[in-house]
């Protein structure tokens, strides 16, 4: 006979391979079940990105919220919707909660949407047919294939200095219309007018973020100091008179609207920002990708020729300036960029433009005007640079020549 204390440690060797077997195989069964919540949450990443796919192929730029069952099995639904945002779009899709995992929440993407690169960016400069040459001088640079009146283009002299370059383009020459291609003025106008909100809160608790997810968000007054505001998300900051923005507000996605608009030199932020009179950008601003600066003027010029957009020394805007006038005047619509500004995208100006910086990208105006101390040029570049190749190829534009033949991208993620 075997002695007791033999038995207790077989007794006890079997109690350890009893519970050795059951952690086993209780870390079997939740690693499978990790296993299989992992596989599902990446089928539901693979579902928003089908979703979101689905809403950049329609070329609408606003689609109704929508229950969508990606497979037609059931277990595979979305929420999707997409709406205007200035001028760009934003796209959200949303998974459904998970009735097996309830304590996750649902899953989401939302990016803002621009239309990809087309054939009215292709060129580094279009230039309108208005019967007189271009002339350079200085150490201007035009990099990439160019639309110039039919005059064509050659050397100039600007108090005593004339061209300093090899040549004069870097690219091929075409001929150019009379006209800068069609803006659209009435889709501008009606998104104008849908973003000036009758009603609106006075004021927002700093810092306040509204998600894209959420309703608009409208800041409104008379005249608008933001001071050290910050605000991010889906909120429209508009005044009947001014806004200001400083140096320390911090903005991001956001949206300005007003007859006059300043930016403080050294700010540093993402917006959209549409003036009807005047808008000024000060020195060393920086706007991030993807931005807007528009001035839309609907009136005569006012005393003084204060209608203008001004970009000051140094300051850099990643996206796209454009000015435009929905009525005749004996002043065209002007931008100025200064010497030492950088615009990285398009530059649209139905006017004149007066350019001392720098565009990587595209330009497209109606006339180049040149102000020194002893006069005033026409179709006159001085020191300028307009380099199409300076243009990252993902570069996405907002929804300004878009007539739906283009298609849609992402231009940006969004929280």
């Amino acid at each position: 006979m075997l002695p007791a204390r033999a038995l207790f440690y077989a007794l006890l060797i079997a109690l350890l391979i009893a519970m050795l077997t059951a952690a086993l195989v209780a870390l079997t069964y939740f690693y499978q079940a990790e296993l299989e919540d992992n596989l599902r949450e990446e089928q539901q990443i693979r579902n928003l990105r089908s979703g979101l796919a689905l809403l950049l192929e329609d070329e609408a730029r606003s689609v109704a919220e929508q229950n969508r069952d990606l497979h037609g099995q059931n277990n595979d639904w979305l929420r999707l919707a997409k709406y205007p945002w200035g001028l760009f779009s934003v796209a959200w899709a949303e998974t459904r909660p998970n009735p097996l995992a309830p304590q996750r929440p649902a899953l989401r993407k939302i990016a803002l949407v621009g239309e990809s690169t087309n054939r009215s960016l292709l060129p580094a400069l279009y230039l309108a047919d208005r019967r007189s040459p271009l002339a350079l001088s200085g150490f201007t640079t035009i990099r990439g294939d160019v639309l110039l009146p039919q005059a064509g283009i050659k050397r100039g002299y600007v108090d005593g200095q004339g061209y300093l370059g090899d040549q004069l383009v870097y690219g091929s020459i075409q001929n150019s219309n009379s006209q800068i291609p069609e803006l659209p003025i009435d889709a501008l106008r009606q998104e104008l007018n849908r973003l000036q909100f009758p009603r609106g809160t006075p004021s927002i608790p700093s810092p306040h973020y509204q998600s894209f997810r959420d309703s608009t968000l409208y800041l409104r007054g008379p005249s608008l100091n933001l001071g050290q505001l910050d605000l991010s998300g889906r909120i429209v900051i508009q005044a009947t008179d001014s806004i200001y923005v400083g140096r320390e507000t911090r903005l991001e996605d956001v949206i300005l609207v007003a007859p006059t608009i300043l930016i403080e030199a050294g700010f540093e932020g993402s917006l959209q920002a549409l003036a009807t009179r005047k808008l000024v950008v000060g020195e060393a601003a920086f706007l991030r990708y993807p931005s807007v600066l528009g001035l839309i003027r609907s009136e005569a010029a006012l005393p003084n020729n204060i209608n203008f957009l001004d970009i000051q020394s140094n300051a850099e805007i990643r996206g796209l300036v454009f000015v435009y006038s929905e009525v005749y005047s004996r002043t065209p619509e002007r931008l100025v960029i200064q010497e030492g500004a950088i615009v990285k995208g398009q530059v649209v100006v139905g006017g004149n433009l007066e350019l001392r910086g720098t565009v990587l990208g595209n330009v497209t105006c109606s006339q180049f005007v040149l102000r020194t101390p002893s006069s005033v040029y026409s179709n006159h570049l001085h020191n300028a640079v307009i380099a199409r190749p300076g243009l990252e190829p993902y570069y996405c534009g907002p929804f300004f020549y878009n007539r739906g033949a283009f298609p849609q991208k992402v231009a940006k993620w969004l929280e």
